[in-house]
C-alpha cells in the first residue's frame, strides 16, 4: 500500500486513504483482533504509527525486512523477543486454562443432565 498509495510525511510514509483496521482485515483475510495485536506489536517497535482510520509507516526499511524475513523471523529482532513467552510460563497457562474451562463445563453439564 504505501508504494502505490503513500505519501511522504514528517515521520514516515503515511497510507494516502482512511483504513480501518477491519479494512486490513478483510484485505488480509484474518481478524479485526489478529490486525489489532499486529499493529499494536509494531507500534511498540517503532514500525507503524496508527490511530482511527489513520496509518504511517514509521521505519519503511525495517517493514520490508520484516516482509522478506520469512515465516522463520530473526531471534535477534526485539520485537519477536518482547512477544516470546518461555515454554514453562505458556505450558502452565494453558494448564490452567484448560482445568478452569473443563471445571466449569463439567459443573454445567452436572446440572443440565
Amino acid at each position: 500500500m504505501i508504494t502505490q498509495s503513500g505519501r511522504k510525511v514528517v515521520d514516515g510514509i503515511e497510507i494516502g486513504f482512511p483504513i480501518s483496521r477491519q479494512n486490513v482485515a478483510d484485505m488480509t483475510g484474518t481478524t479485526l483482533h489478529t490486525v489489532s495485536r499486529v499493529l499494536s506489536l509494531w507500534e511498540r517497535g517503532g514500525v507503524v504509527r496508527s490511530t482511527r482510520c489513520l496509518v504511517v509507516v514509521t521505519d519503511p526499511h525495517r517493514l520490508v525486512v520484516m516482509s522478506r524475513a520469512g515465516p522463520g523471523p530473526d531471534a535477534g529482532d526485539p520485537m519477536v523477543q518482547a512477544r516470546r513467552r518461555p515454554p514453562c510460563a505458556t505450558a502452565a497457562a494453558s494448564a490452567a486454562r484448560k482445568a478452569a474451562s473443563s471445571s466449569a463445563y463439567s459443573a454445567q453439564a452436572s446440572i443440565t443432565v
